[in-house]
């Protein structure tokens, strides 16, 4: 139940208790492009300004499969946050109520977009991946020599020692 009546929330709200598949950009994601999220939590009325305003209360549990950003290996991301947002046609600061409806979908891709951290990683210490070879450097080394950067090439000669 993701869209709501306003008409069903009476003075003391309702309670709202739904999970959901939240379609996000794909950027950042293994499997296709959906986060798995449930929402619970309470949507009441609230009088504040003399226009009817809808303030939700709740917690938000997602999880996607992402990947390593150094070594592509998949990642079950979770993450349980409390939500509160606001519901108003007259409030330029709050989400929209349209047609007497509060669709939460846009207000869950909001929130996993804003949460989705920036960086993902299997673990503190990973290596990632050789840039000749390409072989993960968690499992096994390579061997490979690594190229030194151009930008430093001028200060090699400068560490060498002198026969």
């Amino acid at each position: 139940m993701t869209i709501i009546d306003t008409d069903l929330i009476s003075s003391s709200g309702l309670s709202i208790d739904c999970d959901v598949i939240v379609d996000i950009p794909p950027s950042y994601l293994v499997e296709g492009n959906e986060v798995k999220a449930v929402l619970r939590g309470v949507i009441s009325p609230e009088d504040i300004t003399g226009d009817k305003e809808f303030k939700f209360l709740g917690c938000l549990e997602i999880s996607a499969k992402i990947s390593c950003d150094k070594c592509l290996k998949e990642v079950l991301w979770s993450l349980s946050t409390e939500i509160r947002e606001m519901f108003s046609n007259e409030n330029p600061e709050s989400w929209a109520v349209a047609d007497n409806k509060i669709d939460f979908i846009e207000v869950l891709r909001a929130n996993i977009c804003a949460l989705l951290p920036m960086k993902i990683l299997c673990n503190d210490t990973c290596l990632g991946l050789c840039p000749i070879c390409g072989k993960n450097l968690n499992k096994d080394s390579c061997g490979c020599e690594k190229p030194l950067d151009s930008r430093f090439a001028a200060l090699s000669s400068f560490f060498k020692e002198e026969v």
